[in-house]
């Protein structure tokens, strides 16, 4: 869910600079709120819910397993989806959001491992 979000808080908070973009296949954004404008407050809200939906379920499986370690990397990999194009931070902005994408990418297989190492 946390990397859903990125996809709709993406959009939302890249509008201004969208408008300039040619998107590709690879980047570039989806278009849809340049196209669709009066769907830009439900991309952020919809990013929200998605971040809220993951931290909680992250907050249930941390209780069920005992696991503070996954929750904060739940809690990492929400921070990441949020503040890759988010202020203050924009982490694409500031040329770290490869850096952001890659530590995303060893986020689910680090819950995993960490929370079933004992098994």
């Amino acid at each position: 869910m946390a990397h859903l979000s990125v996809s709709y808080t993406n959009d939302y908070w890249d509008f201004e600079v969208d408008h300039y973009n040619q998107p590709t296949l690879f980047a570039g954004g989806s278009g849809v709120l340049i196209q669709n404008p009066e769907l830009r407050s439900f991309a952020k809200n919809f990013g929200i819910l998605l971040i809220v939906l993951s931290l909680s379920l992250a907050v249930v499986f941390s209780y069920i397993y005992s696991s503070v370690t996954f929750l904060l990397i739940a809690l990492l990999g929400n921070l990441l989806a949020w503040y890759y194009s988010a202020p203050p931070l924009k982490l694409s902005y500031l040329g770290l959001g490869e850096v952001a994408t890659a530590l995303s990418g060893f986020i689910l297989p680090a819950a995993v491992t960490w929370q079933f190492a004992d098994i």
